[in-house]
């Protein structure tokens, strides 16, 4: 086993968001195109370690293997985490209006309705008690 085409391969395979089954047939099917290439290389009279670059050199840019697989694997990534992120973004306005806007609307509505008012005061809070209750 030649070190630097393991190391090309784990770099590839360990950027994928797959499963364990899919990144070991994937690990299998790219060392065998590599040693492969590496022995058609030899064949052609370049030493091991000559065959080895031109076998990975070759074989691809690793940034430009990983996107083409990752695509190849799951075809709606980008869209899945984009929407992803969406989906956090608005949850994260809901809960940010929720615990702090409208508290504030809240709190200048009693202000401007008669806060002072001891009626409005009693029904309020039995209003909040009732709430926090359920």
């Amino acid at each position: 086993m030649d070190k630097k085409i393991e190391t090309y391969i784990d770099k590839i395979v360990s950027e994928l968001n797959c499963g364990e089954e899919q990144k070991r047939e994937i690990i299998d099917e790219m060392r065998d195109h590599l040693y492969l290439l590496k022995n058609e290389y030899i064949e052609q009279g370049f030493t091991n370690e000559e065959a080895t670059q031109k076998a990975l050199e070759n074989f691809g840019e690793q940034k430009q293997l990983i996107n083409g697989l990752q695509e190849s694997l799951f075809p709606f990534y980008k869209v899945f985490k984009m929407g992803t992120w969406i989906l956090f973004g608005l949850y994260s306005l809901i809960i940010l209006f929720k615990l702090l806007f409208q508290r504030m609307i809240i709190r200048i509505t009693d202000y401007a309705n008669g806060f002072a008012n001891p009626y409005y005061v009693f029904h309020r809070i039995q209003k909040d008690i009732l709430i926090w209750k359920l």
